[in-house]
């Protein structure tokens, strides 16, 4: 298993700066195609479908990384105590050190994470077009990962909030991964 890397190192800023290539890409690509295929994606039969199927889950991706990005950047303007993972490939971009951070550095982070799933709710209710599968499934999915969010991380919140200490989300990928 890949070691994390250290936010202050070179290497975290490569890592980093990779992390935030890939999701841009993926999300202009997603956005390029569901623009140049609309008009096909409003259609119907097996090419719509297809078009749909695929446009949304480039979405799906960018959905669940704003959410991931969201905890990221609390972690990061609270100067929490943190590490990237190594490979893009990782379940979750960073581990939270949850034993020599603050309660009101967790509640922060986890907080950027609930915002960053709110801003996928609000825009894809007012800016996608109903008719199409892609919108029905970047919708489902940010309903879904609110639905995660309130069952797997409102009780981590809470236990971070007023227990004595934090819980342990200081894992990257992997099967035990605790952080979202």
């Amino acid at each position: 298993r890949a070691r994390p890397v250290s936010p202050s190192s070179p290497a975290a800023l490569y890592m980093l700066g990779k992390f935030i290539a890939r999701d841009l890409i993926v999300a202009a690509a997603t956005a390029s195609v569901w623009l140049a295929t609309r008009g096909w994606m409003a259609g119907t039969g097996p090419v719509a479908d297809l078009l749909g199927l695929l446009v949304g889950l480039g979405a799906a991706f960018s959905v669940l990384k704003i959410h991931e990005w969201g905890h990221f950047l609390g972690a990061a303007a609270t100067g929490s105590s943190y590490r990237l993972a190594t490979r893009l490939g990782s379940t979750f971009m960073f581990a939270f050190d949850s034993k020599h951070n603050t309660k009101r550095q967790f509640v922060i982070m986890s907080l950027g994470g609930f915002t960053g799933t709110a801003i996928v709710l609000i825009g894809s209710y007012t800016l996608l077009p109903d008719e199409l599968l892609a919108t029905r499934i970047t919708r489902g999915v940010a309903v879904l990962g609110a639905l995660a969010g309130i069952i797997l991380e409102v009780p981590l919140l809470l236990w971070g909030m007023f227990a004595k200490s934090l819980p342990p989300l200081d894992t990257i990928g992997g099967r035990d991964a605790r952080t979202a």
